[in-house]
């Protein structure tokens, strides 16, 4: 969601997540 600040947010949060996880391992 790159067409509204509040959907980018939520995409950098997810994005985070995701390198939460793999960095984890």
């Amino acid at each position: 969601g790159s067409l509204v600040s509040r959907s980018a947010y939520y995409d950098l949060q997810l994005v985070h997540e995701i390198v939460t996880a793999i960095t984890s391992i």
